[in-house]
């Protein structure tokens, strides 16, 4: 999109440039071998009472260091609304070159059990001899929202 929207040109023009990278790397590796993937995990805290619920989605490489990386929140359960959509991963908890925390926040309004759907998306970047390939990655991921006394602790 080429559209201004009260300084949005920027934030419009990554995410389609993103999303298209994204299509492109269901195709064939064109090199030697495929990057290697970004293993995706999530989980929420278990709250009793209504109120700020934080789920942690863990990125992590197994080769190559995380340039770059954010979290959206695809769905989420209608008790609990998330604080914002996308958490960038300079708002990461723990952050180093193969590991990176990011925390989403939502609000719990009333009790309930549900499951949050979570988009991680990365920049991935290996080391080929004295070159280093930057690639985009992209997993989904879920997990269990529950708030109220049926909560196991």
């Amino acid at each position: 999109m080429t559209g201004r929207r009260g300084g949005r040109t920027l934030t419009v023009l990554a995410l389609s440039l993103v999303g298209g990278a994204v299509r492109a790397e269901g195709a064939p590796p064109s090199g030697p071998a495929a990057p290697p993937p970004v293993a995706v995990t999530a989980s929420c805290e278990h709250r009793q009472t209504k109120g700020r619920v934080l789920c942690d989605v863990e990125l992590e490489a197994a080769n190559g260091r995380l340039a770059w990386a954010d979290v959206l929140v695809v769905r989420a359960p209608p008790f609990a609304a998330p604080l914002r959509a996308r958490v960038q991963g300079s708002d990461a908890r723990v952050r180093t070159e193969q590991r990176i925390r990011i925390s989403v926040a939502f609000v719990a309004t009333s009790l309930g059990k549900g499951t949050v759907a979570l988009r991680a998306r990365a920049v991935l970047c290996t080391k080929t001899g004295e070159s280093e390939t930057c690639v985009p990655r992209t997993e989904d991921a879920e997990a269990e929202l529950s708030v109220g006394t049926d909560v196991v602790r």
